[in-house]
C-alpha cells in the first residue's frame, strides 16, 4: 500500500474513534452505563438507536469487567509494584477519569496511545475542561513535536503510530512504563484496523516487552456468513477495512494467534457468551428495560460477530483472573440431516419483488395459492410497513406467478402490522391475529381476509379486509404463534406466547373456536413451557408442537413441548430431541410437516450491471419551498435542520436495495470530522430511526431513486458538500459528489433551539425583510423604515430576461461574517463544531457586526465628521452595507451607529434562521461603573455640562432580541434574549453584548449570563441631576427613579404600528414589584461595596426636598425646521415646608443647547434670564422665543434641542430645574403608486417633496431601496430645492418578488440629512403568458 493510501486509511480509522466516542456519549446519556465524563470528552452529541446502544453496552461491560478484575487483583496488596494500564488506540475513552473518580488508581497509573492528532485533541480537551483537570491534578503538556501530549502523576497521553514499534517502545520507556510491573494492555477494535503483519508484530512486541501482563482485545470475527459480509462491507464504506479476519475468523483462531505469539494462556468468547455468563441477571434485566426494543435477530447476530479476549503472560497474572471458569455456555452443533428436502426457487425477479419483506406472515390457501401480508420491506420503491398483499399462484409444477395487490372494497384497510399470525379458515378466508405497528404500539383488532379470484388469474385477484372482534377479545401481542388444534371433534385456534407492550415475554395461551369465532376455556394439564416469543409452532396429531424461541432473559431456547389432546382437554408434554435442536436467534426456524428445522434465508444472486450515477437533482425549488427558504432563491438548495428534504438520483438502471448499497457523506468546515459534528456518514436505510443524520423513505421510479435526507436538530449550520458512495459487493465501490447545500436553524421545528410556535410570528421575525427602527426621543418617536433584505439576491441588470440569475447572496455574506471572526481565525475546526449552538452564533455575530476587535462589518462613528464614509443617517437598509463589506474583502464599512448595527444584525440572524426583532430603548443608560446611577450636571446658568465619566444617557439606544431556548440557564428563561452589537463595552474580551434573557432582566436575575447586569442598568438605572458651582456639587436638582428605560419599542406584528414592550423588561415604575426587583439587583451588583460616585453622602442626605413652585415649559406651536421656536414657561406657587407663606422671587436662567444622540450637548446657542414674583393662587405664563438664526447650522442630524431652566429661589437659596426637549420635524415626503404592482412589469412611482424651510435645500440626492422591488439601490441627484418649491419625480420599478413589499425613499441635502418616507406595496405574481 502506498504512503498516501496508508495516510488516508489512518485518517479513516481516526474517524471511527469520533463515531465511537459519540456512541459512548449517547450510551451514557440514556443510562446504559454510568459515565459522567464521556460527554466532556466529546464536543457534540448524537442520539443512537437502541440496537447501537445495546452493542456498545455489552462492549463497555466486557472491557470494564476485565479492567476491574485486573485493578482489584493488582492494587489490593500493599507494597506491591505500581500496576499499569496501557490503552492502545484509546481515542476519546474516559477510562482514566472513571477509575480516578472510583478511587481505583491509588496504586496504578494509565498510559494512552493513539494517533498524534487524536491524542493532542484529547489532551487539549482535558486542558480546556476544569472538571477534568481537577481529577488529573497538576499536569504538563509536551513540547512541540514531542510524542508526549499530556502528563500528570498517574496519567500520560502519547501521540504515536502503533505501526512504528521502535518509536513506540522508546516513547513508552521515556514516559515511565515499566516492563516488569503488572500491566494490563487494552485494544478495543484496534488490531483489526492494522495490516495482519503489523498486528502480529504488535502482539509479539507486547509479549516480549512485558513479563507480567494481561492483553485484553475486543474485535470482530466470523466474516464468512451474510452478517459478516455486511459488516465488512460497512467498514469498507468508511475506508477502514477490517484486516486479518480471513486468517483468524473465530474465537479459537484468535486464541491460537496469541498463544503462538508468546502469550502463555488465552481465552476468547463471543459477546453472547459474555452477556449470559458474566453479567448478573438483574443487570441484564435493567438494561433490557431501558428502551423499547424488538430487534432481537440483529442483537444476537451482532453479539455473535464480536469477541472479547484475555491473554496472559507471567506467573502472577492469568487470564483466569479475568475470565474465571464458569458454567459452560450452551453450544450445540446443528444435527446432521437425516434426509434431504428437495427445494426449487419458484419466484423470479418480477414475482418475488413483493416478498422483499420481513416480519410478515404467509399462508397456504390451497395447493396452488400462497397469500402473504404485512411486514416491513419494499413497496413501490420505498422501504416501509407494507400495505399491499402478495399473491403467488401456481400454473404448473414448475411455473408460478406473483402479484402485489391492495385491499379491495369500502371496509377496513390493512393497517401495516408486523409479527402477526395468519391462519387459513378456508380456501378463500384467512384470520389475522396480533402483530404490532411499532415496539410500543400493538396492532389492535382481529382481521379477516377474504380472497376472490374466479378465473385463478394472477392479474386481477381481490382481497377484502374485515375487522373481526370475537366476544371478550382483548388480544394484544406479537411474535406469538397460532396453531390449529382439535378437541372433541371441534376445531380451535391455539394462540400461545409472544410479547406485548407491558410484558417482554408471555407464557399464557388462548383457544378460539373456529366455527363460533369466540374465545373459549379448555382445560390444560401438566407444567407448561416457560414463556417465550418468536418460537416455531405447528399442528401435530391434533395438538400443537412448540419449539425454540426466546425466553424471558432473551436467551435462545432449545426446548420442545407438545400440547397433546386428551379426553378432558389437553396435556403439556416435554419432548426430548436427540440430538437436541440448536438454540438460535429467532427468525431461523420454520416448520415443515410438523418438524422444526433450521432454514437459511433465501438469497437470489443476480448478475447485474454496476450501478452508475447519471445525474442528480437536488430539487431545490421544491425543497426550498417546503423549508421556507424560497425567498432566498430557487436555484440552489437551502434547507433547515430537523426537517427532511428529497433529492433525485438518476442511474443507469433501477436501484436494487438487496444488492446495491449507498452511503451518504455530508461535510462542512475546513477539516470535517464526525466527532466535531462537521461530518456525517449515513447509510440509505428502510426507515429513519432517531434524530440523527439519515437517508430513508426512498422511492424507485424506473432508473430514478428519490431519497429523503434528514438533518438532526443539533446539526452545525452552514454550507455543506454532499457526496455518495455506491457499493456492490466487497470489491466494487465508487464515490460521486452530489452537490452542495446550505443548512440553517429551523424555527418551524419543535426540536430546534430556535423553535417559535406561531406562524404569524415566524412570518414577522423570519420572513419579513423590511420593517422599522424607532428613533428620536421618548416624546417624539419616529419610525425609521429599514430594508433588512435577508432574502436578497443580487440580480443582473438583465433580470427580466434571465429570471433568477444572481451573483452573491446575503446568505453567503452571513457565513463569510462567521468565517472572519477571531474564533474562526484562531481555531477553524473548533469554531465550526460550535455552530450548532445558537447562543454561540449570537455571540459571534454580536462581536462581528462592529469592528472594534476584528474585521467586523461596521465602523462606529458618534462624531460629526463622516467625510471618509457614509453618515449613519443615510443608510436605508442592510443590503448595501453587507455587499460593500463583502466586496472590499471584509474591510469595515463606514459608518454606523446603534440603529445601523442592530438592523444589520437583524438581517444576519433572520437569514441564519433565528427569529429576531429590533428594539429601541428611549433614555437608555450606559452605566459603565455598574452602580445603577447616572449623574448629570448643570451649572447655575442652566448649561448642561460635559463629564469625564463614561456614564451617559442616550436619547435612544437600539439593540436586538433573538428568540431561543436557553439550555445554559435554569428553567423559565427561554424566549426573547437581548443581543447588542453596538460596541459599548467588552464581554469576555470582545465588544459584544448578550444574549441576556429578557425575563431575567425583568426579575433582576442579573447573575445569569450573558451581560445581564449591563442591560438591566440600561433600562433601570436611576438618574441624579446635580447643580455644580466651581466644580463642586452644590445640591441635587432631581433624583429620577423612572426617567430611564422609557417607551421600549418594536414593530408590531403584522402592522406598521409601534408596539410598547416596556412591561416585558420591568414592572410598572414605582410599583412594589419594581422597587423590590431594583433592590435585589442593586444588592447583587454592588454587594457590600460603596458606589464610586463622589457625591454619595450628599445623595444620601436627602437630596431634593419640596419646592415652593412648580415650573413647566410648553411649545405654543408645532416645531418645524426653519421656523422660530415659541415656548411658554408656566409657573405656579405651591406650599412647602421651607417657605410656607408669602410670595417668592425667582431668577430663572434659560439655556438652549444642541442635544446629541449620546445624551450630551453642544455649547449654548441661546440664553435668556427672567425675573418672576409668585404668590399663592397665582399662575404666570411667560413667553419665550428661540429664533431660527440661533440654531441654524448648529444642530446635528438628529435635529434635537434641549431648553433648560435653572430657577433660584431668593428666599431659600435653593434651585429648581425645568427641561424641555424639542424635536424639529423635516419637510414631508410623499410617495404614491398609481397602478397594480406585478412581478416583472413596470411600476411607476410618484415622489414629491416640498421645501417648507425659509432657505434652499442644496445638493439634494435621492436613494430608493426595497427588497423585492429594487435590485440594490437607485440613486438620483436632484440639485437644489428652492424654499417654498416642490419637486416631483417619477421612477419606473420592475418588481422582482411577489408578496408584501416596502419601498423606502431617502432624500438628503446639506441642510437636512434625513428626509425619509416609505410606501407599502403588494406585488402580485407574474401572470401566465
Amino acid at each position: 500500500m502506498g504512503s498516501r493510501n496508508r495516510e488516508r486509511r489512518a485518517e479513516a480509522v481516526q474517524s471511527t474513534n469520533d463515531s465511537s466516542a459519540l456512541s459512548k456519549s449517547s450510551l451514557a446519556a440514556r443510562g446504559y452505563v454510568h459515565d459522567a465524563f464521556a460527554a466532556l470528552l466529546v464536543p457534540g452529541t448524537a442520539r443512537r438507536a437502541p440496537l447501537i446502544h445495546r452493542g456498545y453496552y455489552v462492549r463497555a461491560r466486557a472491557v470494564r469487567h476485565c479492567v476491574r478484575a485486573f485493578v482489584e487483583q493488582t492494587c489490593a496488596a500493599p507494597g506491591t509494584p505500581r500496576s499499569q494500564i496501557l490503552s492502545l488506540g484509546a481515542g476519546s475513552d474516559s477510562l482514566y477519569f472513571r477509575l480516578k473518580t472510583a478511587g481505583r488508581l491509588a496504586g496504578a497509573a494509565v498510559w494512552e496511545v493513539d494517533f498524534p492528532d487524536v491524542a493532542e485533541r484529547k489532551a487539549q480537551r482535558i486542558r480546556d475542561t476544569p472538571d477534568l483537570c481537577a481529577l488529573t491534578g497538576p499536569f504538563q503538556s509536551g513540547d512541540p513535536g514531542s510524542t508526549l501530549c499530556f502528563e500528570s502523576s498517574d496519567y500520560r497521553i502519547l501521540g504515536l503510530d502503533l505501526r512504528q514499534l521502535q518509536q513506540l517502545d522508546q516513547a513508552l520507556a521515556a514516559a515511565g512504563l515499566d516492563g516488569a510491573a503488572p500491566t494490563l494492555l487494552l485494544a478495543e477494535a484496534v488490531l483489526t484496523y492494522l495490516e495482519p503483519d503489523d498486528a502480529a508484530a504488535l502482539i509479539s512486541w507486547a509479549a516480549q516487552r512485558f513479563s507480567n501482563a494481561i492483553f485484553v482485545v475486543y474485535e470482530q470475527m466470523r466474516p464468512q456468513d451474510a452478517f459478516g459480509e455486511f459488516m465488512q462491507q460497512h467498514f469498507r464504506h468508511l475506508n477502514s477495512p477490517l484486516h486479518g479476519l480471513d486468517r483468524f475468523p473465530d474465537a479459537e483462531a484468535q486464541q491460537q494467534r496469541f498463544l503462538q505469539a508468546g502469550w502463555t494462556a488465552c481465552r476468547a468468547m463471543d459477546l453472547n457468551e459474555f452477556y449470559r455468563c458474566f453479567l448478573p441477571a438483574e443487570e441484564r434485566r435493567r438494561m433490557e428495560n431501558l428502551e423499547p426494543f424488538d430487534e432481537f435477530e440483529e442483537w444476537h447476530l451482532k453479539c455473535a460477530h464480536y469477541f472479547i479476549l484475555a491473554a496472559s503472560r507471567g506467573d502472577s497474572l492469568s487470564q483466569t483472573l479475568v475470565f474465571p471458569p464458569s458454567e459452560t455456555f450452551p453450544r450445540i452443533d446443528p444435527a446432521s440431516p437425516s434426509g434431504v428436502f428437495p427445494a426449487n426457487v419458484v419466484t423470479g425477479d418480477t414475482q418475488g419483488l413483493g416478498l422483499k419483506r420481513y416480519g410478515h406472515a404467509s399462508v397456504l390457501l390451497s395447493p396452488g395459492v400462497i397469500l402473504s401480508a404485512g411486514g416491513f420491506g419494499e413497496q413501490e420503491g420505498r422501504h416501509c410497513r407494507v400495505s399491499k398483499f402478495h399473491m403467488l399462484l401456481r400454473y404448473s409444477d414448475f411455473e408460478w406467478k406473483g402479484n402485489q395487490i391492495g385491499s379491495w372494497g369500502t371496509e377496513a384497510q390493512w393497517d401495516g402490522r408486523l409479527y402477526h399470525t395468519m391462519t387459513r379458515l378456508s380456501d378463500t378466508q384467512v384470520l389475522v391475529l396480533g402483530g404490532r405497528l411499532s415496539p410500543v404500539t400493538p396492532a389492535l383488532g382481529i382481521l379477516q381476509l377474504s380472497y376472490e379470484n374466479e378465473d385463478n388469474s394472477a392479474e386481477d385477484p381481490n382481497v377484502t379486509v374485515t375487522k373481526f372482534c370475537p366476544e371478550d377479545s382483548t388480544f394484544s401481542r406479537w411474535r406469538h404463534s397460532t396453531t390449529e388444534v382439535s378437541c372433541e371433534n371441534q376445531k380451535y385456534l391455539f394462540v400461545y406466547g409472544g410479547r406485548s407492550v407491558t410484558e417482554p415475554v408471555l407464557s399464557d395461551w388462548h383457544f378460539l373456536h373456529v366455527g363460533k369465532m369466540t374465545w373459549v376455556t379448555i382445560p390444560v394439564e401438566g407444567e407448561g413451557p416457560e414463556g417465550r416469543h418468536s418460537h416455531s409452532a405447528c399442528s401435530w396429531q391434533g395438538g400443537a408442537l412448540i419449539a425454540g424461541g426466546l425466553g424471558a432473559s432473551e436467551e435462545p431456547l432449545s426446548s420442545v413441548f407438545f400440547l397433546k389432546p386428551i379426553t378432558s382437554g389437553f396435556l403439556w408434554e416435554s419432548i426430548a430431541i436427540q440430538p437436541p435442536i440448536t438454540p438460535r436467534p429467532i427468525g431461523l426456524y420454520r416448520a415443515v410437516k410438523g418438524t422444526p428445522i433450521p432454514v437459511p434465508p433465501p438469497e437470489l444472486l443476480l448478475s447485474v450491471a454496476a450501478l452508475e450515477l447519471r445525474s442528480v437533482d437536488l430539487q431545490s425549488a421544491k425543497n426550498n419551498q417546503e423549508h421556507h427558504t424560497q425567498e432566498m432563491g430557487l436555484q440552489r438548495l437551502i434547507v433547515r435542520r430537523s426537517q427532511s428534504f428529497t433529492i433525485q438520483l438518476h442511474f443507469n438502471r433501477p436501484f436494487h436495495s438487496k444488492n446495491d448499497s449507498i452511503t451518504f457523506v455530508a461535510e462542512t468546515g475546513p477539516a470535517p470530522k464526525e466527532l466535531l459534528g462537521t461530518q456525517a456518514t449515513f447509510l440509505l436505510t428502510q426507515a429513519r430511526q432517531g434524530n440523527g443524520w439519515s437517508a430513508s423513505d426512498f422511492t424507485v421510479h424506473a432508473n430514478s431513486l428519490y431519497v429523503s435526507l434528514f438533518t438532526p436538530p443539533s446539526a452545525v449550520i452552514g454550507p455543506y458538500s454532499l457526496k455518495m458512495e455506491i457499493s456492490q459487493g466487497p470489491s466494487h465501490s465508487t464515490t460521486h459528489p452530489l452537490g452542495t447545500f446550505i443548512l440553517l436553524f429551523n424555527p418551524w421545528s419543535a426540536e430546534d433551539d430556535v423553535y417559535l410556535p406561531s406562524e404569524t410570528l415566524l412570518q414577522e421575525y423570519i420572513m419579513m425583510d423590511y420593517g422599522f427602527v424607532y428613533k428620536g426621543h421618548e416624546r417624539f418617536i419616529t419610525p425609521w423604515p429599514w430594508n433588512y433584505g435577508q432574502t436578497f439576491l443580487f440580480f443582473s441588470l438583465f433580470f427580466r430576461d434571465f429570471p433568477g440569475k444572481f451573483e452573491e447572496d446575503i446568505i453567503d455574506i452571513c457565513f463569510e461574517i462567521l468565517n472572519k471572526s477571531l474564533y474562526f481565525l484562531k481555531n477553524p475546526s473548533k469554531d465550526y463544531s460550535q455552530r450548532n449552538d445558537v447562543v454561540y452564533i449570537c455571540r459571534v455575530v454580536s462581536a462581528m457586526i462592529n469592528s472594534n476587535d476584528d474585521s467586523g462589518v461596521l465602523q462606529g462613528n458618534w462624531g460629526e465628521d463622516y467625510s471618509r464614509g457614509v453618515s449613519p443617517l443615510e443608510w436605508t437598509g442592510s443590503v448595501a452595507i453587507l455587499r460593500q463589506w463583502a466586496a472590499r474583502g471584509g474591510q469595515p464599512v463606514k459608518y454606523g451607529q446603534c440603529w445601523v448595527f442592530a438592523a444589520v444584525m437583524c438581517t444576519v440572524m433572520r437569514c441564519l434562521g433565528v427569529p429576531t426583532r429590533v428594539v429601541s430603548n428611549f433614555r437608555s443608560a450606559h452605566n459603565s461603573d455598574a452602580n445603577l446611577t447616572i449623574d448629570t450636571y448643570y451649572d447655575q446658568h442652566a448649561e448642561m455640562l460635559p463629564t469625564q465619566k463614561r456614564d451617559k444617557i442616550w436619547n435612544f439606544h437600539v439593540w436586538n432580541e433573538c428568540w431561543m431556548i436557553r439550555k445554559d440557564l435554569p428553567p423559565g428563561y427561554n424566549g426573547w434574549q437581548v443581543l447588542d452589537p453596538t460596541p459599548q463595552q467588552t464581554s469576555s474580551g470582545l465588544f459584544r453584548c448578550g444574549p441576556a434573557s429578557v425575563k431575567a432582566i425583568r426579575e433582576g436575575e442579573i447573575h445569569l449570563p450573558y451581560d445581564t447586569p449591563f442591560v438591566y442598568a440600561e433600562v433601570n438605572a436611576d438618574e441624579v441631576v446635580w447643580l455644580l458651582k466651581d466644580g463642586q456639587a452644590q445640591e441635587i436638582l432631581a433624583h429620577n427613579t423612572s426617567s430611564i428605560g422609557k417607551e421600549i419599542s418594536t414593530k408590531m406584528v403584522g402592522s406598521d404600528q409601534r408596539e410598547n414592550i416596556t412591561s416585558s423588561y420591568k414592572y410598572p415604575e414605582g410599583s412594589p414589584e419594581e422597587r423590590s426587583v431594583f433592590m435585589k439587583a442593586s444588592q447583587k451588583m454592588l454587594g457590600v461595596r460603596r458606589t464610586s460616585s463622589p457625591f454619595l453622602d450628599l445623595l444620601g442626605s436627602g437630596g431634593a426636598v419640596g419646592q415652593p413652585a412648580q415650573l413647566q415649559l410648553h411649545l405654543t406651536r408645532k416645531p418645524e425646521w426653519g421656523q422660530d421656536l415659541l415656548l411658554k414657561l408656566h409657573a405656579r406657587r405651591v406650599a412647602d415646608r421651607a417657605h410656607p407663606q408669602g410670595p417668592i422671587h425667582l431668577v430663572v436662567d434659560f439655556c438652549a443647547q444642541t442635544l446629541l444622540h449620546n445624551g450630551g450637548t453642544r455649547k449654548p446657542l441661546w440664553r435668556q434670564k427672567v425675573h418672576l414674583t409668585l404668590d399663592f393662587g397665582e399662575d404666570i405664563q411667560w413667553p419665550l422665543s428661540l429664533p431660527y438664526n440661533n440654531y441654524r447650522n448648529k444642530l446635528t442630524d438628529e435635529k434635537l434641542i434641549r431648553v433648560s431652566g435653572i430657577a433660584k429661589v431668593e428666599e431659600t437659596g435653593r434651585s429648581m430645574l425645568v427641561l424641555k426637549d424639542i424635536s424639529l420635524e423635516p419637510p414631508h415626503l410623499s410617495i404614491e403608486v398609481s397602478e397594480r404592482a406585478e412581478v416583472g412589469k413596470a411600476l411607476r412611482v410618484h415622489i414629491s417633496l416640498t421645501n417648507t424651510l425659509s432657505v434652499p435645500l442644496s445638493h439634494c440626492t435621492m436613494v430608493l431601496e426595497g427588497s423585492g422591488l429594487v435590485s440594490g439601490q437607485i440613486s438620483n441627484d436632484l440639485g437644489t430645492l428652492v424654499a417654498g418649491h416642490t419637486i416631483k419625480i417619477q421612477v419606473d420599478l420592475y418588481p422582482i418578488k411577489a408578496g408584501p413589499r416596502q419601498l423606502q425613499v431617502l432624500v438628503s441635502s446639506n441642510e437636512i440629512k434625513e428626509i425619509k418616507g416609505y410606501k407599502d406595496i403588494f406585488v402580485a405574481a407574474a401572470r401566465a403568458p
